[in-house]
């Protein structure tokens, strides 16, 4: 995410919020922000902790995205700068997972919303 898009995108629109979660049995919050130090360095990425996964049961349930697991990890969803974050977000653009496994369409979809890279 650092190397393939936030740097190809220097504009103040672009943010990216990371929701670490409990997957494994030693991911900690200690653990996460470790995590979180060595992977983002970028101004524009919010990181936060959530130690209950509500957000991948929220993601789940909301039926966005297909995940094999109880709950969505290691995942992405893209949304428009017009999206409205009032009880549900509006706007999805794009969603998928694993993040790797799809960082050229990750690209491609930031491309096509935000514009072309620097």
């Amino acid at each position: 995410m650092q190397q393939n898009i936030l740097k190809q995108f220097s504009s103040d629109d672009l943010r990216v919020y990371v929701v670490w979660q409990r997957i494994l049995r030693n991911d900690t919050a200690n653990t996460a922000r470790v995590a979180a130090e060595q992977v983002f360095s970028d101004k524009r990425v919010s990181q936060m902790w959530d130690p209950a996964n509500a957000v991948g049961f929220w993601y789940k349930q909301s039926g966005d995205l297909e995940h094999k697991d109880p709950m969505v990890w290691d995942a992405y969803f893209l949304y428009g700068a017009d999206s409205e974050w009032k009880g549900a977000p509006t706007g999805l653009i794009d969603a998928g997972t694993t993040v790797w496994n799809l960082k050229d369409r990750l690209l491609k979809s930031v491309e096509s919303t935000v514009g072309t890279g620097d």
